[in-house]
Order: C-alpha cells, then structure tokens, then sequence
C-alpha cells in the first residue's frame, strides 16, 4: 500500500486470559446485610466490575464499612460510594 502519511500500523490490542468475574447482585446484598449493624435501605448498582452505592447509613464508620464488606465480594474491582449519613436531630 502506498499511502501519504502512513508508514506503519502498530495492533496493540490485548485480550484477557480468562473473563471477568460477573459480580452476583445477591452476593453483594449478603455482604451488606450479613452484617447485623447495616439496618438501613442500601441502593446498589452493578457497571461491569464497578458497584454504586446510594443510600443512607447512620455515620461515617458505618459508610466505610458497607464499602468494604462490597469489596471483598468476588468480581468486585471499583466502588463508587455515596452513600450518606442521617442527619442528627
């Protein structure tokens, strides 16, 4: 081929050796409410590898552990956590 301009073309394509892991909706549902001090509504979503938190917790130590209890769910790789605190009265 005799183009202007181009002098190469470089294929830096990879593909996985194995699938992702697909993240179990109920999976992370347990992990949440195995934990008997979650008592309140979580709204999770599930991007690919990616897991949204929405919702209310009671404090800070609370919203921090709902995100770990998520991340050790198998396939989870990312966690978008905004998750909110109830206002003190």
């Amino acid at each position: 081929i005799n183009l202007k301009g181009i002098t190469s073309i470089k294929n830096s394509i990879t593909i996985p050796e194995k699938p992702q892991t697909v993240i179990n909706e109920k999976d992370v549902f347990a992990a949440i409410y195995g934990e008997p001090s979650i008592t309140t509504d979580i709204i999770i979503e599930i991007i690919g590898n990616r897991v949204i938190l929405k919702g209310k917790v009671h404090n800070t130590e609370q919203k921090n552990l709902v995100a770990s209890l998520v991340r050790n769910v198998q396939g989870v790789q990312e966690i978008e956590n905004f998750l909110t605190m109830d206002k003190v009265s």
